[in-house]
């Protein structure tokens, strides 16, 4: 019985042993990726917009399309034309593998996120704890960046948003230390199925309503 997405795939595909589990691993990686890149691409770039002519009391993107809502299709021409410069004396190494250090980051964490019943990549036992140990690998594709612009700056900029990164994590650990008190393990399929119960009034026992001051911060 297939239980997790890269099984699915395998079956479909009528593959087995090695070949069926790096053929539905990579398939359901792409799929994956492909699904969550497609849906922040479409909804962030409108939603921040929106979000922060709210907090500023201003009026966001309204011209182009109904509420703005093809603002990305102008920001994909906007990207498309622009151009590459490249500084002199660069690291051209580090210069080129630090945005895929940081995608990686972004993207190796969802390996383990449940997207539904069986619809998950991986589920080790340590899922939360994988899921921060592969978000810190930002900090490396940021100092990669600094440093390899051959600018002093560029390098100070690097170390300052790693600072950052740093002091972000640790609101972020404290209260996944919560959610790892009330669920009682590291696996993300399990901490999921911990706040199916009945909270009563018709909730789930969702950790934003048991501890909701985790959930703020």
């Amino acid at each position: 019985m297939a239980s997790t997405l890269p099984d699915t795939i395998s079956s479909l595909f009528g593959l087995g042993g090695l070949v069926g589990d790096v053929v539905g691993s990579l398939v359901g990686a792409a799929l994956v990726g492909s699904l969550m890149l497609t849906m922040t691409a479409l909804a962030g770039p409108w939603a921040k917009r929106k979000i922060t002519a709210a907090f500023t009391d201003r009026i966001a993107v309204n011209r182009i399309g109904p509420f703005g809502l093809l603002i990305i299709v102008a920001d994909a021409v906007r990207l498309l034309s622009k151009e590459l410069i490249i500084p002199e004396d660069v690291d051209r190494p580090a210069w080129d593998l630090a945005p895929f250090v940081l995608a990686s980051s972004a993207l190796l964490g969802f390996a383990v996120i449940p997207m539904g019943n069986g619809i998950q990549l991986a589920d080790p036992e340590v899922g939360l704890a994988y899921v921060f140990a592969v978000a810190s690998i930002a900090s490396v594709g940021l100092v990669m960046a600094g440093y390899a612009s051959n600018n002093k700056f560029s390098l100070l900029g690097g170390l300052r948003a790693v600072a950052q990164n740093l002091a972000y994590e640790i609101p972020l650990v404290i209260t996944a230390a919560s959610v790892v008190i009330f669920a009682g393990t590291l696996q993300m399929s399990g901490i999921v199925e911990a706040q199916t119960a009945a909270l009563g009034f018709g909730l789930k026992s969702w950790y934003a309503f048991v501890n909701p001051f985790a959930f703020l911060l």
